[in-house]
């Protein structure tokens, strides 16, 4: 939350990181195997600089996004959830590129595009080859539509994951999305795009 605290959010978000934590770690094949998990809560420029971004093969960042497609981090400097501060899309594939990640998923609003999708977050990170998948949102995110893609995402994912099969990767992100227009009443400004660099 950017204008104070709101506790009923703050445990929402919270259930969410660890359903999908747990969807994660739940009967992993060997391929999909996770060593280690990092967790960055109050998150500024210098910290979301300092993750050790090379140790990992996939990240899921759960957090504001605005309308020009950057990321809401927290300024330092003054009181939490207060005051946001802005890491624009260059920034972010600035601080990402030269890694070698299978898959980011932009689990925030405008990280797959608003108007212009081809200026979007989602759209360079597959476009500079900074990860061969990249799921993003158009639009805002609705919370409940959010989840119930990334769960099914994650699910199917794992089940019957192959690192290099891209059609594998088209036949989760379909399916997921089946599953959440089956079980949402979210509009079309809630779904998530599929990016792939070939």
């Amino acid at each position: 939350s950017i204008n104070g605290e709101q506790p009923n959010l703050k445990d929402k978000l919270k259930n969410e990181i660890l359903k999908i934590i747990d969807q994660a770690i739940e009967a992993i094949p060997k391929e999909f195997r996770i060593d280690s998990v990092s967790l960055s809560k109050h998150t500024t420029k210098a910290s979301f600089l300092a993750l050790p971004w090379s140790n990992y093969n996939y990240i899921h960042i759960i957090m504001h996004g605005d309308e020009s497609g950057g990321l809401c981090l927290e300024k330092p400097e003054v009181d939490k959830y207060k005051i946001q501060d802005v890491m624009t899309i260059e920034e972010v594939t600035n601080a990402l590129t030269g890694k070698d990640f299978l898959l980011i998923f932009l689990y925030f609003c405008y990280s797959g595009g608003g108007p212009n999708n081809n200026n979007s977050l989602a759209f360079q990170i597959a476009n500079k080859g900074i990860a061969k998948y990249v799921i993003g949102y158009r639009y805002g995110i609705g919370e409940d539509s959010a989840l119930i893609f990334a769960e099914s995402f994650y699910k199917t994912l794992m089940n019957g994951f192959e690192r290099n099969n891209q059609s594998r990767f088209e036949e989760v992100y379909k399916k997921s999305l089946s599953e959440y227009y089956k079980n949402s009443s979210s509009n079309n400004e809630y779904v998530p795009i599929l990016y792939i660099n070939s």
